[in-house]
């Protein structure tokens, strides 16, 4: 799942603060470990509307 850009993407946006539990860092702080696989935020109004 850390290794996944399009688990970690909408994660770090919905809940930046959430931690991993297995060793407290931060899942938005992993997205810089993550290559780059095509999986970007949406900076536009929700999609959901």
């Amino acid at each position: 799942m850390t290794e996944r850009a399009f688990v970690l993407v909408p994660l770090a946006e919905l809940s930046p603060g959430l931690a991993d539990p297995r060793d407290g860092l931060p899942f938005a702080r992993r997205l810089g470990d993550v290559a780059d696989q095509g999986i970007y935020l949406h900076a536009g109004p929700p999609l959901y509307c």
